[in-house]
C-alpha cells in the first residue's frame, strides 16, 4: 500500500508544481515581460539543470556525437520544446490560469482517447 501512496503523492506534487509554474508565468506575463523571453528563460534553466544531471549520472555513457545527432537535437528542441512552450505561454497570456491548468490535466486523456481510436 505504501508504494501505491508514493506514486499518488508524487503525482500530486508534480501537479502542484505545474499549477505554481502556471501562476508564476501568468504573473510575469501580466507584468509586461515578453512571452518569448519567459520561454527562453524557462528553457535555459531547464537546459542547465538537465546538463548538470547528465554530467553527474551519465558521465561514462556518452554516445558518439555526430552531425545527425546534432540536427536531431536541434529539431527536437525546436518542435518538441520551444514551439509548444511558446504556444502554451501565449495561451496563458490570453486566458486564465484555471483554464490552462485544466487543459494541461486533460492532455493525457485526449492522447489516450486518440491512441485508442487509432488502434
Amino acid at each position: 500500500m505504501m508504494s501505491e501512496m508514493k506514486a499518488l503523492i508524487a503525482m500530486v506534487i508534480v501537479q502542484i508544481g505545474y499549477a505554481g509554474q502556471d501562476i508564476l508565468f501568468k504573473l510575469v506575463i501580466e507584468d509586461g515581460v515578453n512571452v518569448r523571453v519567459v520561454v527562453a528563460y524557462r528553457l535555459i534553466f531547464a537546459t542547465i539543470f538537465m546538463f548538470l544531471l547528465a554530467f553527474i549520472f551519465e558521465r561514462n555513457k556518452r554516445p558518439e556525437f555526430t552531425w545527425r545527432l546534432l540536427i536531431l537535437a536541434f529539431l527536437v528542441g525546436l518542435f518538441g520544446s520551444a514551439g509548444p512552450n511558446i504556444l502554451f505561454a501565449e495561451a496563458l497570456a490570453r486566458t486564465t490560469v484555471t483554464f490552462i491548468s485544466t487543459a494541461t490535466i486533460l492532455v493525457p486523456l485526449v492522447t489516450f482517447v486518440l491512441a485508442a481510436i487509432l488502434r
